[in-house]
């Protein structure tokens, strides 16, 4: 949901964009400590769930 892409965006160092229905690209600045990023992936990971479903890699 928007609401929380427009959470991700104010709380997480997260680039999540839909290139095609079909792909999408993730990234994360260089900089970024391994705990912000493990729960950024973990968020990521739980907004695609939502979306897809277990269809996603």
């Amino acid at each position: 949901s928007l609401s929380l892409i427009q959470a991700m965006e104010e709380n997480y160092e997260v680039d999540l964009v839909y290139i095609t229905e079909r792909i999408i690209s993730v990234t994360f600045p260089s900089n970024v400590e391994e705990p912000s990023y493990s729960a950024n992936i973990k968020e990521v990971a739980t907004m695609l769930r939502s979306k897809h479903g277990d269809n996603y890699l």
